[in-house]
């Protein structure tokens, strides 16, 4: 009887440690399409002799995905964009980079022009760790304040 009971504790300890794993899902390839809606933590800017600007920018934001399974929805990201504006204010220059994390806390990286453009994936860990592709994407509303709600589509390698 000692040694059942024994045996039992044993399976339950080991079923309730199993239970507490976490179990990473694969990265579908694929075709991906979403939004983001980002709003400004911080903005900096400096006026040049020539009279143009430089304008550092810390975005805050979440990430929606369309597909079922899409590995990007419900995840967060801080994006840091860098601006040359020139005397009139339109965008002469500008480069992004953007670090996401999703539910499961793995992370990755893009990097991307600062209006509408491209953009393509640089890194990232866990499920994202070797991830390869990009894709475009497109400023859909800007507010006044700065929060601004985009669209994205591309492809997971």
């Amino acid at each position: 009887m000692r040694t059942c009971t024994l045996v039992l504790v044993s399976a339950a300890l080991v079923g309730v440690m199993a239970a507490g794993t976490v179990v990473r899902a694969e990265l579908k390839k694929g075709k991906i399409t979403g939004h983001d809606l980002m709003v400004p933590i911080t903005v900096d800017s400096a006026k040049l002799a020539n009279g143009m600007t430089v304008r550092h920018t810390h975005q805050k934001g979440f990430t929606t995905g369309n597909e079922p399974g899409n590995p990007f929805d419900g995840a967060c990201q801080d994006c840091f964009f860098s601006d040359v504006l020139a005397a009139d204010g339109s965008v002469v220059s500008s480069t992004a980079h953007c670090q996401g994390v999703d539910r499961d806390g793995d992370t990755w990286s893009v990097v991307t022009g600062a209006k509408e453009g491209t953009w393509v994936f640089v890194g990232g860990t866990g499920k994202f760790k070797g991830i390869e592709g990009g894709g475009t994407y497109k400023i859909d509303k800007e507010w006044p304040d700065g929060r601004a709600l985009g669209s994205w589509e591309g492809s997971i390698k």
